[in-house]
């Protein structure tokens, strides 16, 4: 699995970083859970992101993405 997330801090002091995230795994789940964007793959959690740090998410493969996420990310 190849996850890459690139951060930068803004100017004021305090401010949140943006993640890019890519996702290369086969079988691998993105959902929305809370405020969260959950990686799993067979019931088991990889990660979480914090929805309002998230950038951009690029899917490559077969990568299934739940309703939910879908909706937050369009």
């Amino acid at each position: 699995m190849t996850i890459m997330k690139n951060k930068f801090n803004g100017i004021n002091k305090g401010a949140f970083s943006m993640s890019h995230v890519y996702i290369t795994e086969d079988g691998a789940r993105i959902s929305k859970r809370g405020g969260y964007f959950v990686l799993s793959r067979c019931s088991e959690v990889l990660f979480e992101v914090p929805e309002e740090t998230l950038e951009s998410l690029t899917l490559i493969g077969r990568v299934e993405l739940s309703s939910g996420a879908t909706e937050q990310l369009l």
